[in-house]
């Protein structure tokens, strides 16, 4: 009977029930032929409604959220949310009628340092309010991302709910209401037990009652929210109730003030109303090494302390209000956070070196293969016209004000003091104060660093230098009393030579001018004896001018014409001596017969004999000193008179404790000729011609002169100061490790007078010893220069260096230097140079910021090492050129945040000098953790009270200037400084509503218990932010 029922009340139901159609009349059959039984529990989602459908998709999205998993979810396309440490969101939209909502969901990947801090750092501000971990937020697609309407706000919050259920998630839900700026939120959160949680949150911004500013009302507050779950109302006051507070001060910079106050990371910005830096406030970097060429932003705009008082219980509000009186000292943690300044906009340009060594990287990439720099400086062509029409040159303006400072404001213009310091590394730079290393310092901040202001710059620097050499002024920035260091890069080196062929340039004029003074003031004087005695004095004084004529170089007069007067010839860019071998080695071991070149092209100056003779007599050859060379002309006039008795010629003096061998007489200390100075490209050319002079006998013969062209100088000095002196002699003092004395073996010569019998400091004369294995054997190209060579003074010999050939060498070689070749070494100078300014810059002892400048420059001599090495004949290929540039641009990007870390830490540096412990933890957190999340603990150990102080006096009592008026009189003082944000957590537990409800059910939970209210609280000067959960049976 009752299957009866059932069927003809089945036939009775219309068909659009079950069809969800009425006009689908072929059905009828179809559903007659189903069994009753087989309808019993159908469910017909086909008359679903737009709302169970809405959470039938939010559903699905929290199913697909939950079976990914944290770390599926991020191959999702999660994202970090900034500011926080591992907290992570990811969202989808789901349609509701005509309305679009967004499924946010924040979770956490793994688990932090801080998870069992009371207040850790990072967190959104809803785990803040309410205690939560991950959770999701339904909000509104709209500009303002709110609910303001109430039935909808709670629509949307149960359809995330019921979702949630059905997914048995535990996850929290929250829908923003009210306006967006209250941070106003309803949220609920359903648990597989039989209790559920709600939250609520919302903020007093324009008036705070004054009760609410003292610890005690905010104590009644919390528990007049749970007197309503209370029956004995009377035992409420004395709920007992879990507190924990976190006090923060702020101390900004002046002209500063905080924005975001109170939120997750507070900012400062600059006062809108602020004209400047006070007029006797200092520049923060004045005193850093970087100062000279930028200055930089103060990326520490202030600090926040923040002071926490970590969970205690309370049974009423007085005790709750001792702690507004209670020392900030006695805080049970400090914790000290820099404010940054905010970032800057995109349009606005760049601080430091970071992007100018981009440009520079950028000018060498663009130089590619280009022969001269004329080529970017004047546009002739026309591809070259559409690639430099965005380069813009500063004015003329500029130009002089850095030619000025290059060669007429030297600190010291002889280069006294600008010596090189190498590091170990492999790239050669110029030093940083030299001539070179200034003007690559210029170049930096010439403009924008691009490639034909560097031209233009480059064209002007070498027209000054022409103008020193032309007019032998001294070179600034340059030592012209040092020898090219070949440690540093080829362009200083050439500088350094061109500073000594400019000093002695002016050595020889000063010596000229003197001459010609001499000779016309001897004819003024034999004027007044008699015409015939002057036309005399007139021949004598044309003869002494042809003695050491004016070698003054004429810069009207072809190159070509210089080139063969100097008896040179340019090969693949490089001069040679236009002599044949034949011709040179004759010249050198005939010198009798004298060259068409003048006999003296500088004068050889006498080595004090300290100077000359190391601790075995043996010479020790070194660049002359200017007052050597004033001492010549007495010198002379002594080798002159000694020429007289004994033709001896170019002695400094004897040498003590050694005779000669076969004469008994002191054995004399030459004069010789100065040192050739040489750079690495000439070293490197003397090594190619040796290398290659093995063939014939003339090539051989001439490799020989190029080896030992000094050693037969030294030779036919030694043997003009030293008459009746043997090879022996020579290799005694030259090169004494040669010459093998025989001990206690002496002969005396009988037929000797009685004074050559005396012994000489106790020692008999002559000793007996022979040459080394070495020198003794037969062709040794020692004995046959000293059987060849004539005994010559080094005044009357031909000059091993001259100055006016160099120096023109020089000249041409800056006028065609290979742009690519320019920059190379410029880039390798910026870049070591920079480094080294980041590695001068104060910072205290911070170990990884050590570490991380050694990486640096590591990184910098494995860029650099191939561009250093570029020489005038090396032409890399295009695919060089792409590698290089990719490896310089990301070397930048490597300077760029070693650079920010120096910032940081010098600013740092600056403020917690006296507190070097909290100084480098905070620089570590900062490296760890960014700027929003950079913070030290202060205190924690046995001088945790000095420490505190310490930081203390970073927060200076207020002046008359503040309002204290407006200020929230919360207690709690620093300095006389209120906290300008109070965080207050409250919290009371299951067990302990048991108890004040007597437990009338008999129901007791173990141990502490579940969290029935919690409550947090944040006031500052001007709002309130108050959020509540409570947990709740129903």
């Amino acid at each position: 009977m009752e299957k009866m029922e059932k069927v003809e009340k089945m036939a009775n139901t219309p068909v659009d029930r079950f069809m969800g159609s009425p006009s689908t009349s072929s059905t009828s059959g179809a559903v007659s032929d189903v069994e009753p039984e087989d309808l019993e529990g159908f469910d017909d989602y086909t008359i679903a409604s737009s709302w169970e459908k809405f959470i039938a998709s939010v559903e699905t999205t929290c199913r697909e959220w939950q079976a990914a998993g944290p770390n599926g979810l991020l191959n999702l396309g999660a994202t970090p949310v900034d500011g926080s440490r591992n907290l992570h969101r990811i969202h989808k939209e789901v349609p509701f009628g005509k309305k679009l909502y967004v499924i946010i969901l924040f979770f956490q990947v793994g688990t932090g340092d801080d998870s069992k801090e009371e207040w850790p750092a990072g967190l959104h501000h809803l785990q803040l309010f309410f205690g939560v971990t991950d959770f999701l937020v339904a909000a509104p697609v709209s500009l303002s991302g709110v609910i303001l309407d109430a039935p909808e706000a709670t629509t949307l919050l149960s359809t995330v709910a019921v979702a949630l259920s059905s997914c048995g998630s535990n996850w929290p839900a929250f829908v923003p209401v009210h306006d967006r700026t209250r941070k106003a939120y309803k949220g609920v959160q359903g648990t597989s037990s039989s209790y559920s949680i709600t939250f609520e949150a919302d903020r007093i911004g324009s008036w705070v009652p004054v009760r609410f500013m003292h610890l005690e009302s905010l104590y009644e507050l919390f528990v007049s929210k749970v007197a309503f779950t209370a029956p004995n109302t009377a035992a409420v006051p004395s709920l007992r109730v879990e507190f924990t507070m976190r006090l923060t001060y702020q101390a900004p910079m002046i002209g500063y003030e905080y924005q975001n106050k109170g939120g997750p990371s507070s900012v400062a910005e600059a006062k809108p109303d602020y004209d400047g830096e006070s007029p006797n406030e200092p520049m923060w970097d004045e005193d850093l090494p970087w100062a000279e060429w930028h200055s930089v932003d103060d990326p520490v705009k202030g600090f926040e302390l923040i002071t926490i008082w970590n969970k205690r219980f309370v049974n009423d509000s007085m005790e709750m209000s001792e702690y507004e009186n209670t020392s900030t000292f006695d805080a049970d943690e400090w914790f000290l956070i820099p404010t940054f300044a905010m970032d800057k906009e995109d349009d606005q340009p760049e601080e430091g070196f970071a992007v100018r060594l981009e440009g520079l990287a950028k000018a060498f990439y663009v130089a590619g293969n280009a022969q001269f720099l004329e080529d970017f400086a004047n546009v002739v062509k026309p591809e070259m016209d559409l690639l430099l029409e965005t380069f813009n040159v500063p004015p003329p303006s500029v130009l002089e004000r850095v030619l000025k400072d290059l060669f007429y404001e030297a600190i010291t213009p002889t280069g006294e003091g600008f010596t090189y310091k190498p590091r170990g590394h492999s790239v050669k730079g110029a030093p940083r104060d030299s001539l070179f290393g200034r003007f690559v310092m210029h170049s930096l901040f010439f403009g924008t660093c691009n490639i034909k202001a560097i031209s233009e710059l480059w064209i002007e620097f070498v027209r000054e230098i022409r103008w020193c050499w032309d007019e032998s002024q001294t070179l600034p920035r340059v030592s012209p009393d040092e020898s090219p260091d070949l440690r540093t890069c080829l362009l200083h080196q050439k500088l350094q030579m061109l500073a000594v062929c400019i000093k002695l340039k002016s050595e020889d004029k000063a010596k000229s001018k003197s001459t010609k003074f001499a000779a016309s003031a001897e004819k003024t004087d034999d004027e007044e004896t008699g015409a015939s005695q002057g036309e005399q004095n007139d021949s004598h004084q044309q003869n002494d001018e042809l003695k050491v004529p004016n070698l003054d170089v004429n810069h009207n007069v072809d190159m070509n014409t210089k080139l063969h007067e100097l008896n040179l010839k340019e090969v693949d860019g490089h001069f040679t001596n236009s002599k044949s071998p034949e011709d040179e080695l004759e010249s050198l071991f005939n010198s009798g017969s004298k060259s068409p070149e003048p006999a003296l092209q500088i004068e050889a100056s006498k080595h004090p004999v300290e100077d000359t003779v190391g601790v075995n007599g043996q010479r020790s050859p070194s660049v002359h000193s200017s007052e050597d060379d004033e001492k010549w002309e007495s010198w002379t006039t002594e080798d002159e008179e000694a020429e007289s008795k004994d033709e001896r010629k170019g002695s400094a003096g004897p040498l003590e404790n050694m005779m000669l061998l076969n004469v008994y007489e002191p054995l004399h200390v030459p004069i010789t000729q100065r040192l050739p100075v040489m750079t690495e490209d000439m070293l490197l050319e003397r090594e190619q011609a040796i290398a290659a002079l093995s063939r014939s006998h003339s090539e051989k013969q001439a490799r020989i002169r190029l080896q030992t062209d000094i050693l037969a100088s030294d030779m036919s000095a030694f043997k003009a100061a030293n008459p009746g002196a043997v090879l022996e002699d020579f290799v005694r003092w030259h090169s004494p490790d040669d010459w093998i004395e025989d001990e206690h073996e002496y002969v005396r010569d009988g037929d000797l007078s009685a004074s050559t019998h005396t012994e000489n400091n106790g020692e008999p004369w002559p000793p007996r010893g022979r040459l080394s294995q070495k020198m003794s054997q037969p062709g040794n190209v020692w004995a046959q220069i000293w059987d060849q060579i004539l005994p010559e003074a080094a005044y009357e010999q031909r000059p091993l260096f001259d100055y006016q050939r160099e120096g023109e060498k020089v000249m041409h070689y800056l006028d065609t230097v290979r742009p690519q070749q320019l920059l190379g070494q410029m880039l390798c100078t910026a870049f070591m140079t920079c480094i080294d300014v980041l590695k001068r810059t104060r910072t205290g002892d911070l170990s990884r910021l050590q570490s991380e400048l050694a990486q640096l420059y590591s990184s910098a001599d494995i860029v650099l090492e191939p561009i250093s090495t570029l020489t005038k004949a090396d032409v890399p290929s295009n695919e060089d050129v792409e590698v290089w540039n990719k490896a310089l641009l990301k070397l930048c990007s490597v300077f760029r945040t070693a650079e920010r870390n120096v910032f940081v830490a010098a600013s740092l540096y600056q403020k917690l000098k006296l507190a070097p412990r909290s100084l480098e933890g905070l620089y570590n957190s900062f490296l760890r953790d960014g700027k929003r999340l950079a913070r030290v603990s202060v205190g924690g150990s046995s001088n945790s009270r000095d420490e505190r102080e310490q930081i203390a006096e970073l927060f200076p009592p207020p002046d008359s200037t503040i309002d204290l008026g407006k200020r929230l009189r919360m207690g709690n003082f620093l300095n006389g400084y209120e906290p300008d944000v109070r965080e207050v957590k409250l919290q009371c537990y299951e067990d302990d509503l048991q108890k004040t409800r007597g437990s009338r059910n008999g129901r007791r939970t173990g141990g502490k218990g579940m969290s029935s209210h919690r409550m947090y609280i944040s006031g500052t000067a001007n709002d309130l932010q108050v959020a509540l959960s409570v947990v709740s049976r129903d």
